[in-house]
């Protein structure tokens, strides 16, 4: 494996970041999303015509498949400390051909494991390349490296859609399941030619620390003691932000069965909504590194419950295009939120076990989103399913823009290299003597406690440098808990031999910056 063009730390571009990762993370990412656009409006649809149910057991067999993803999240952050995420790629990719064979068996049961099994795989799917953006990517360029893979992921959701829909429609459910079995194996063989075999600092066998011995990678249980307080607060956000997500994509089929709209229709309103979604990801990721990870999660959220709150006016055709459109452009500009607060997050010397527990928020919302709109829509109407998403994604909205501080870091300084068969990014040395050299935690025209307070909000210790505190320990220990390698110049120059991994954070930040 080579170092593709543009890594350079010195030369990178945003286009050659974006570029490079083309054939190797853009085109297996689309291919993975698309299977899974196929079944947006199908497999809902499928259930209630072919066995005459009415909209909860509808909702249920979405669920299902949030039970494929919450279910596999432990366990495949168990397989990413022991696999390259070019490995468990792979896997998923076989999870997922086994799904399409027993979709196309099309009973009530064979839907319903075939679902969870395309969960498990949509999960192995998002948790590879969350580790791998983590492992590869320079901090710098995440945020636009996450939101043009957001982008991608819609681009599948334009166009799955409405060719799962009219496949359906003029075909059968039979024929959208073998386009999934072909897609499927088109991804693999991208991952097999392109994808490098990214070592996370799990397989590199942790990181070093301030004082230069290396530190094992957490188990889960370490994880939550150290983490806990940080995970549970964005989680409430990560939690809300996909419940929302989830319930919009559930709305089409649903308003669609109680506007008598054939699945061909439901699939172009659909693929609107979702190519609208991917006119956005660009600004996306320009304002993730510019206002920030929260705030424009906040803004996403906002838009999104207004397109849902179209809905509870009228189901006609009309109206559901309006709500397409609005939830499509709030959605668009969310594109990369969740994947890089957790690349931001995640400590590189636990990195696949940290990913999988923060990514069980997002796919609890997965699998309780559908219930909870299926219960209501049932019990009570579709109007009030609806009335309560927008709620939801209102008061989510105002939770994380007031009260959880931003995750975005200092720019990296790691810059991946190839050892061996395995690639990992480097930490550049650090001389603490430098001028400059020291972390300020403080804010513009503030004091330290400030930026200490809102460290602890995210449930980070601090440590302030600047004004006396222990560089070791800055360097080292502290900042490590939210993805910062060693500050220890010794420790810097031995990881480099021995491929430890994560930005570290011992040059000079502008005023104003946080290490949260």
């Amino acid at each position: 494996v080579s170092l593709p063009m543009g890594w350079d730390r010195h030369h990178a571009t945003e286009f050659t970041c974006v570029r490079d990762l083309v054939p190797s993370l853009y085109g297996p990412a689309a291919a993975m999303q698309f299977n899974r656009a196929l079944l947006v409006t199908v497999l809902p649809l499928e259930v209630m015509e072919r066995f005459n149910v009415g909209y909860q057991d509808a909702a249920g067999y979405v669920a299902l498949m949030g039970i494929g993803t919450f279910t596999a999240n432990v366990p495949t952050g168990w397989l990413l400390g022991h696999l390259s995420p070019r490995d468990v790629l792979l896997v998923s990719v076989g999870i997922s051909v086994l799904s399409a064979l027993i979709f196309m068996v099309s009973s009530k049961a064979t839907l319903g494991v075939g679902a969870v099994l395309l969960g498990v795989a949509q999960t192995m799917t998002q948790l590879a390349r969350q580790a791998f953006i983590g492992a590869w990517v320079p901090q710098d360029y995440r945020g636009r490296v996450s939101s043009a893979l957001g982008g991608v992921n819609r681009i599948s959701f334009f166009v799955g859609p409405m060719i799962g829909g009219a496949l359906a429609h003029r075909f059968s459910t039979r024929c959208v399941y073998g386009v999934q079995l072909l897609i499927s194996g088109l991804g693999g063989l991208l991952i097999l030619r392109f994808m490098p075999n990214v070592a996370t600092s799990d397989q590199a066998g942790g990181s070093k620390n301030a004082k230069g011995t290396k530190a094992a990678p957490a188990g889960t249980m370490e994880i939550l003691r150290v983490h806990g307080k940080t995970l549970a607060r964005i989680g409430v956000f990560t939690l809300g932000f996909s419940a929302l997500r989830e319930g919009r994509k559930l709305y089409f089929a649903l308003a669609g069965k109680d506007a008598n709209l054939t699945q061909e229709t439901v699939g172009y309103i659909a693929g609107l909504s979702f190519g609208v979604d991917a006119c956005f990801f660009p600004a996306a990721g320009k304002l993730l590194d510019t206002i920030g990870r929260t705030k424009t999660g906040g803004l996403s959220m906002t838009i999104i419950s207004v397109g849902i709150g179209v809905l509870t006016l009228s189901h006609s055709v009309g109206f559901q295009v309006l709500f397409a459109v609005i939830a499509g452009f709030g959605n668009g500009l969310g594109s990369g939120v969740c994947i890089t607060i957790g690349a931001d997050l995640a400590p590189p010397e636990s990195r696949g076990t940290f990913l999988g527990i923060f990514r069980t928020t997002t796919s609890l919302a997965d699998l309780i989103a559908p219930l909870i709109v299926g219960v209501i829509a049932d019990r009570m109407s579709l109007h009030a399913a609806e009335r309560m998403s927008v709620i939801w994604g209102l008061a989510t909205a105002l939770y994380v823009t007031l009260l959880v501080p931003d995750t975005r870091q200092k720019p990296s300084v790691a810059t991946p290299t190839v050892i061996g068969k395995l690639a990992a990014p480097v930490p550049a040395e650090a001389d603490p003597e430098a001028p400059g050299s020291e972390v300020e935690l403080a804010p513009a025209g503030g004091d330290g406690d400030g930026a200490e307070e809102d460290a602890r909000l995210l449930g980070a210790p601090t440590v302030d440098a600047a004004a006396g505190g222990d560089a070791d320990v800055a360097g080292g220990e502290d900042a490590r808990l939210l993805g910062a390698g060693a500050g220890d110049p010794e420790a810097a120059g031995e990881g480099a031999e021995a491929g430890a991994l994560g930005p570290v954070f011992t040059g000079a930040t502008s005023e104003g910056d946080r290490l949260l």
